[in-house]
């Protein structure tokens, strides 16, 4: 039954439709209409731990014209790519990318969560941007647990064969069998793969695995052990220590200056259109937070064909500074191409400012431009863009400015607004022409409805590019994750404006709009997507009115892994006043796309009039406009990413501007890590008409490290470590080097010589940790001032390390059964003993063979506890957190009692 508050909000959605679907705005020339989507490979990817996680995005450029688009993904905390896509990407009309990639998973990641991964594709001129989603999902088992007793394996060349020992304990109710699998560059006593397990509940076992190899350097190597059991697997990772008292850091004390040199000769078969030029850059690191880089790029040196590629730059940068001097090149409503200085800046309230000077290589003008972008709390962002241009050959002044507001509420609601001005005068006179813009962005989320909005008008007497510009897109969108149902309008024009540069003026007029719904459906990989519209589009000429009619389309798609297939086939029934041809009243075309592995197919198919210039061709040729194109490209490369082959071979034809046309493509790269060097060569050709413009594009790179001895840049230092017996920081004679004692600089690990020394040699000026916590061998002595240190190494330096006599914390850990004097063979090795002191610092120990431990401290209060959580369901710890007061005691000797639970007997009575 109606109410009049049911008829109110009907009435208002009614308005809202009404006004969505009649606002015509207009478009810039030659601008066609703004289409594209994407779509995501895989909705859910479920990956092991430590796995990479593989998907891939497709980007659909159904529009009238080549569109350059930015990239972005959200990514949970702590995630980052393996492979990093390219931040903007170029998409023809008609056609479409896919970009895979790669992400790795925080190391923190929990198992069995759904982390979502968003994808943003956005029009940096119109703001247009659509996004989609996928889930990473990582597994998880809970049903046994397995651990290696020792994760890390400390190998010098004296020591005999160490061994890594994996324990795996069954915690379920029912026996499992367990695969082992390994994988590392080392050699080890256990096959990669074969290797099972029968476990039966409550019991475990322990599996020796020794490291067969050596090394010589301190480089670490890690062994990864892949449990699995049901289906779902654990991974574990050993690392293997081959250490010397040495880090080496670079060979010399000097730094290195790469410089790559690459030579480019394009169009090599063109003769006198062909051109070749030399491009050198280079990167110098001063110290991790301050850099200095440079390019330069020769103009084309061919005698019969000169032309300008020169490009020269230095660009000084810091962690909030940043100067370029030289080329710059830009694009803010003005196209920016010259020689000057740029300089930008970051403060501490997230602030960003960015001031340049430039003189133009395109025109004889000087060019002054601002930027300011302020990043406000709750999600609030302020930023400002002027520039102002002296055009010396025109003789005038223009200034103009852009500014925006955005405040995103959440990830589906945004608003943002803009506004500008611009003044033009010419020199010699007092009169301006004032021009202005302004537009909005809205994107919100009700209950029934995704809506997004955006409009922008530029005057038709603002200065720059997007003079007289107006463009709009809105679009409702309803329904379920599955199914959506949406109206959707969208329009693009320029106003009528003269060129006064130019003689006589030239009248430029263009409009495109097209109004309709769409209808998606899709489940897992397969999508589906049905539209109907109807469009205008008109361009300035002296025999044609606008063209209107309607347009159906349906697109369909299967991304399954490698598999990719899209199809497109439209209707579009058009009319234009002034010619009457039945041939132009339907146009047809269809598109497919077709990708295995590194196989793929491309093909496109119209007939009759698809836009409005195949009219203006039609009058000028009176032929029916029809075009083909049918390309299939392999691809070949390595795992090591050094070689490359991608063979492409094309048949396409277009009735009014081309003949049929077979062209052979061919581009491979060769890289030769060792010599620093690759080789790139790209070459196409006619096979229907081999002598008809072939070209032959090469490029040659060389890396060259040059030497810097004019400054040091690496220093060097060694670490004492002895026994300070009376307590007064110098070594004296008697006293004792401590040798074969492991601690960690930043990390890594480093065993000191017979003499107590490690070097650090030719390193990069920094802080150095020096951790002394996994020195367990020494029993009885600690380091003096605390179980860290911090090494400045700003120059050439020796430091002597004290240790002191320590007080001590012995003890065992035991199996019994509970109520019981029976003993129960249980693995007594490698379990963790952790004391805590009063400021939090942990250090740890693990058990030997037969259960003992001992761990050396400073005069203090700790905690002494071991895990609980190992041991299973069936066994408790009876007082796993024991205190020891070591302030009053200078030894304590304490035992952790782990004992097995009597199983309950249930008796079921009939």
């Amino acid at each position: 039954m109606l109410t009049v508050r049911n008829i109110s909000t009907v009435a208002l959605l009614c308005l809202l439709l009404s006004c969505l679907l009649n606002n015509v705005a207009f478009g810039q020339k030659n601008m066609g209409m703004e289409k594209f989507s994407l779509q995501v490979l895989n909705d859910t990817v479920l990956i092991k731990a430590n796995q990479f996680a593989f998907n891939s995005i497709t980007i659909n450029n159904t529009s009238t014209q080549n569109l350059k688009l930015g990239v972005r993904f959200s990514l949970p905390a702590g995630w980052n790519f393996v492979t990093i896509p390219n931040p903007s990407v170029e998409v023809k009309r008609g056609e479409f990318i896919s970009i895979p990639f790669r992400i790795a998973a925080s190391k923190s990641a929990l198992g069995d969560l759904s982390y979502p991964i968003t994808v943003f594709i956005k029009n940096p001129i119109s703001g247009k941007e659509v996004s989609e989603s996928f889930y990473v999902k990582i597994k998880q088992n809970t049903n046994w647990t397995a651990n290696l007793v020792n994760s890390n394996l400390f190998i010098e060349e004296k020591d005999s064969l160490s061994k890594f020992q994996l324990r795996i304990k069954n915690n379920g109710n029912k026996r499992e069998l367990f695969e082992i699998s390994i994988k590392t560059d080392l050699k080890l006593s256990l096959a990669s793969e074969g290797t099972q397990a029968m476990i039966w509940p409550g019991r475990d076992t322990t599996i020796n695995v020794y490291v067969a190899s050596r090394a010589k350097t301190s480089n670490s190597n890690s062994v990864a052990f892949f449990v699995k059991a049901k289906n779902e697997s654990n991974m574990l990772t050993g690392n293997v220590y081959f250490t010397s008292a040495i880090i080496q850091g670079n060979k010399s004390k000097f730094g290195t200056l790469p410089i790559d040199f690459e030579f480019f000769a394009i169009n090599a078969f063109g003769q006198s259109s062909g051109y070749l030029f030399f491009d050198i850059n280079g990167s110098y690191n001063i110290n991790k937070k301050k850099s200095i880089t440079f390019r330069a790029r020769t103009n084309s040196f061919n005698a019969d064909y000169s032309i300008n590629t020169h490009y020269y730059s230095l660009n000084y940068k810091t962690k909030r500074f940043d100067l370029s001097l030289g080329s710059q090149n830009m694009f803010f409503n003005y196209q920016i191409n010259g020689y000057g200085a740029k300089m930008a800046f970051k403060t501490d309230t997230r602030k960003e400012y960015e001031i340049y000077g430039i003189k133009s290589q395109m025109s004889n003008a000087n060019i002054i431009g601002f930027r300011q972008d302020n990043q406000k709390k709750e999600q609030r962002t302020l930023s400002s863009d002027i520039l102002f241009v002296q055009d010396l050959d025109k003789k005038e002044l223009t200034l103009f400015g852009l500014h925006n507001y955005e405040k995103r509420h959440s990830s589906s609601k945004l608003f943002a607004l803009s506004g500008g001005y611009s003044t033009e005068k010419k020199m010699e006179t007092d009169s301006f022409k004032l021009g202005y813009m302004g537009g909005y962005r809205l994107e919100t989320k009700i209950k029934f409805a995704h809506i997004q909005s955006t409009f922008q008008y530029y005057s038709s007497k603002f200065s720059g590019i997007l003079k007289g510009v107006q463009y709009g897109s809105h679009e409702i969108k309803m329904g379920a994750k599955g199914t959506s149902f949406a109206l959707f309008s969208e329009s693009n024009s320029r106003n009528p404006f003269s060129e006064e540069n130019l003689v006589g003026g030239i009248q430029v007029n263009f409009k495109t709009t097209e109004h309709g719904v769409r209808f998606e459906a899709s489940k897992l990989s397969i999508r589906s997507t049905l539209a109907i519209s109807f469009l205008e589009q008109y361009q300035k000429n002296n025999f044609l009115s606008k063209m209107d009619g309607y347009k159906s389309s349906l697109d369909f798609s299967i991304n399954k892994g490698k598999f990719v297939q899209s199809t497109t086939v439209s209707y579009m029934k058009s009319k234009v006043k002034e010619i009457d041809d039945n041939r132009l009243r339907d146009s047809y075309s269809a598109f497919y796309q077709l990708k295995y592995k590194a196989f793929g197919i491309n093909a496109n198919y119209s007939l009759g009039p698809n836009f409005y210039y195949d009219y203006l061709s039609f009058v000028s040729a009176n032929v029916e406009p029809t075009t083909h194109n049918v390309s299939v490209f392999f691809e070949l490369k390595n795992k090591k990413h050094t070689f490359f082959d991608r063979i492409n071979l094309t048949n396409n034809s277009n009735s009014v501007f081309s003949k049929p046309a077979t062209v052979l493509r061919n581009e491979i790269y060769f890289e030769f890590p060792k010599a620093n060097a690759s080789v790139n060569i790209f070459a196409n050709v006619n096979v229907l008409e081999p002598k008809l413009a072939p070209s032959l594009n090469v490029s040659l790179k060389k890396t060259i490290n040059v030497p810097l001895i004019f400054k040091q840049k690496y220093y060097s230092a060694s670490v004492f470590l002895f026994k300070d017996a009376n307590n007064n920081d110098l070594f004296d004679k008697g006293e004792e080097p401590i040798h074969d004692a492991t601690l960690n600089v930043n990390g890594q690990p480093l065993k000191t010589n017979k003499k107590g020394m490690i070097y650090l040699k030719n390193m990069e000026r920094d802080d150095y940790v020096l951790d002394y916590r996994k020195i367990q061998n020494l029993k009885g002595w600690v380091v003096k001032e605390g179980s860290v240190d911090t090494l400045v190494l700003d120059r050439n330096i020796s430091i002597g390390v004290p240790f002191k006599q320590s007080r001590m914390v012995a003890g065992k850990v035991s199996f019994e059964i509970e109520n019981s004097n029976r003993e129960v063979k249980e693995s007594l090795t490698g379990i963790m003993v952790v004391a805590v002191n009063r400021k939090g610092e942990m250090f740890r120990s693990t058990t030997n063979e037969r259960g003992e431990f001992y761990i050396n401290l400073s005069e203090d209060i700790y905690n002494i506890q071991i895990p609980t959580n190992i041991f299973g369901e069936g066994f408790r710890v009876d007082r796993s957190i024991l205190t020891v007061d070591l302030t009053k005691e200078k030894y304590s000797e304490i035992e952790f009692k782990v004992i097995q639970k009597k199983r309950a007997i249930n008796i079921k009575k009939d």
